[in-house]
């Protein structure tokens, strides 16, 4: 993610110092991510393969973000698309899954998320607030009032799902619970008991942004001070108990409230008194079982959607909902339950793309209701004919709509599974528009209201999904992946064995056999080949990858361009043959750096994050306390301690680059302990300090650059006058 400027302002005056460190951890946790992002990137978290009940070998990769691939091993693919995004592009230009699992990072904040468009952090303690960042937009909500009995942040598994839960938050037997969703956070205040209190505050701050309540006090929004668009969605309360429905028996009572609303008030500037009011009348109810759940949920923008959904009301024919955090099914009239209808309707924005000839040979549409629900009636699903758009429909404007499917019960009073193959089909047959699905109570007449749970929700597995499965012709597309990437920025240097490989893909839905792959090296200096070779694969499985090796050459000087091709006599027959070739060029040349023989910094060689024209130095994961020396024998130009690097050593070397005249400048950073002073000699190998946990990182860890233009600053340091320090050991 990318480095977030933000101005902190806290409640208290004495918060001023935990500012400090807040901001401090809040960037780290972003580095950390990075890291784990780059490490993880062909990964598949637990979240989504709890989500498809895939396993990870099943599972095909798409660079689409709403979308999951299954092979289902049968000649067949599904594809499930889900209304938020369940990838994200990271700060590297990768896309990846999002990862909902909580991190455990040190300092105050104890976890964070692991991976994806919003990033968060959770206090070791409620003093310090909770701190969401959605690119350079962060908020912190900070629990006004915590009892000082409340326990620490402590992590617990609940249906499959990370909780950081604070025991006692708001007094004894209430709890406060927070899990990441893909677009946000959910939080769940429990009361085990009724502790009469119906108010729950906290302070947000916006960091210079506006917090926006709505009309009726249902939902807010945080507004970009710049733009007016809109950054975070507080959606509705939604309170339910523990009630549970009897086997034998009919269900009795109202088991939960939408009678709950928020007030704000402006503290100082950009900072809000947030009060989360909860239906009193709910909550002192003899039928409401104990424990009882507050349930508001905090989102990015709904740019992130790939759904438009909302629902339509009888009772205010001319009212919109599509900022409701719910979608409504059923008839009600306030007093009674005649003749005021309710419809949900739900399109998405992109659907999935299958290739030309494909037979869609079943369709799955999946509505989740909301926790606390008693009652449900059978549903049908119906096929919308003409356009509309959330923002705009009204039950006045309600589009007209065709076929429908069966009848459909709720499993378990929790989820409608609809068969809409029929109607997929031909929206991808041509021969019907594609505008989405209305949803009403078969019997429309029904005497009954429900709730599902809307995009708005931010977690996939309860809102709207769709889900088609379909056969591709048997065509084949091979291309080649990816071509072995030369170290060092491209930079080989005299004799380095070079790995040259390629991933060749097989795109298809059937085994590949006997594919030829040519590998050319061709020096681009001379304008000529210096060798080829030839492989062929045997067999590559169906949507899989074959990688393709041949033996390490031996670098020579030169500026070098490899070429790959896959099939190129065209023996196999294939339908797309544009993307069967890659080439990847490099440089050899003689690296004058080794004569120095300088010495490693630390006994650890675990480069973190290596050298880049984004990141001009090299990170090495250390043990705590580990041991740091001098590379070579240099002079201390200074040692000092900021925000940013920790504590730090600056080296002059008696090495003189020969193409500055100038003595090599070397940083070390994020140190826990400094051994030496300015202007002490450091004799090459002696120990200068240990690795620590200062500045911006929270693992172990040291930072070095090397510089030839004599310079010490950060900000002046560029491609051009700093070199990789692997080079010199």
């Amino acid at each position: 993610m990318p480095k977030t400027k933000r101005s902190i302002l806290f409640f208290i005056c004495c918060f001023l110092i935990v500012c400090l460190i807040v901001t401090s951890v809040f960037v780290v946790s972003k580095k950390l991510s990075q890291n784990q992002k780059q490490e993880s990137v062909f990964s598949i978290p637990n979240n989504i393969l709890q989500l498809t009940s895939s396993t990870e070998k099943d599972i095909i990769w798409s660079e689409e973000p709403n979308e999951i691939i299954i092979n289902n091993n049968d000649g067949t693919l599904t594809k499930n698309i889900y209304a938020v995004p369940v990838k994200f592009t990271n700060s590297s230009g990768e896309t990846q899954y999002v990862d909902t699992s909580m991190t455990k990072l040190s300092g105050e904040h104890v976890y964070g998320n692991t991976s994806g468009m919003i990033e968060t952090l959770y206090p070791k303690r409620l003093k310090n607030p909770i701190l969401i960042s959605n690119e350079n937009s962060p908020i912190e909500m900070q629990v006004l009032g915590y009892s000082k009995d409340a326990n620490t942040a402590k992590l617990e598994t609940i249906d499959g799902e990370d909780y950081v839960v604070y025991d006692s938050a708001f007094g004894k037997d209430t709890q406060l619970r927070y899990c990441n969703t893909y677009t946000g956070i959910k939080e769940d205040i429990i009361l085990k008991r009724n502790i009469s209190v119906n108010k729950f505050q906290f302070v947000i701050n916006t960091n210079g942004n506006k917090l926006v309540l709505s009309e009726d006090k249902k939902s807010l929004s945080v507004l970009s001070s710049e733009t007016e668009g809109t950054l975070y969605n507080f959606g509705d309360i939604y309170v339910y108990d523990s009630y549970e429905i009897p086997e034998d028996g009919e269900p009795y009572g109202t088991h939960y409230s939408e009678d709950n609303y928020y007030e704000i008030e402006e503290i100082e500037d950009s900072k809000y008194l947030l009060s989360v009011v909860v239906s009193k009348e709910f909550l002192d109810n003899p039928k409401t079982v104990y424990p009882v759940v507050v349930d508001p949920t905090v989102n990015c923008d709904h740019s992130a959607k790939n759904v438009d959904d909302t629902y339509t009301w009888e009772r205010y024919p001319t009212t919109n909902y599509y900022l409701e955090n719910k979608l409504r099914v059923g008839n009600y009239n306030g007093s009674n339950y005649t003749s005021k209808h309710c419809y949900t309707y739900v399109k998405y924005f992109t659907m999935p793309t299958i290739p030309s000839g494909s037979t869609v040979t079943s369709a799955s549409f999946v509505v989740r209701l909301r926790s606390g629900q008693t009652t449900a009636a059978p549903c049908t699903a119906y096929r919308v004919i003409n356009t509309w758009e959330g923002k705009k429909i009204t039950w006045d404007t309600n589009p007209p709509s065709a076929e429908g499917t069966s009848s459909v019960n709720p499993v378990s009073l929790t989820t409608y599974t609809f068969d809409v193959t029929s109607i997929v089909a031909k929206w991808y047959n041509g021969t019907a528009n594609d505008y989405g699905f209305r949803v009403a109570y078969t019997n429309e007449n029904y005497a009954d209201l429900n709730s599902f749970y809307s995009s708005d929700q931010g977690t996939a597995s309860y809102s709207p999904a769709l889900s088609i499965t379909y056969t591709e012709p048997v065509v084949y597309d091979l291309n080649v992946d990816s071509v072995s990437s030369p170290i060092n920025n491209g930079q080989y240097y005299l004799n380095d064995p070079i790995a040259i490989s390629a991933i060749v893909n097989n795109n298809t839905n059937s085994a590949a056999n006997n594919v030829p792959v040519d590998f050319t090296l061709i020096n681009t200096d001379t304008n000529s080949t210096v060798n080829s070779w030839s492989r062929t694969i045997a067999t590559i499985d169906a949507n899989s990858t074959a990688t393709v090796t041949i033996d390490n050459w031996s670098a020579q000087p030169g500026n070098y361009r490899l070429d790959v091709s896959v099939n190129g006599n065209q023996t196999i027959l294939e339908s797309n043959i544009s993307n069967n070739s890659s080439s990847v060029v490099f440089n050899v040349s003689s690296n004058i750096y080794e004569s120095y023989d300088w010495v490693s910094p630390t006994k650890s060689t675990n480069i973190s994050i290596p050298y880049s024209e984004n990141h001009l130095g090299v990170r090495i994961q250390c043990n705590y306390g580990d041991s740091v020396v001098g590379v070579d024998n240099s002079t201390v130009l200074a040692t000092g301690y900021n925000e940013y690097m920790g504590y730090y050593i600056i080296l002059q070397t008696t090495t003189i680059d020969p193409n500055t005249n100038k003595n090599y400048i070397v940083r070390y950073t994020n140190l826990q302990s400094i051994s030496v002073a300015t202007n002490d000699t450091v004799v090459k190998g002696t120990a200068i300090g240990t690795v620590g946990v200062t500045g911006y990182v929270n693992i172990p860890s040291l930072y070095i650059d090397v510089n030839n233009a004599g310079v010490t600053q950060s900000q002046q340091m560029t491609t051009q006058n700093t070199l990789d320090p692997c080079v010199f050991w």
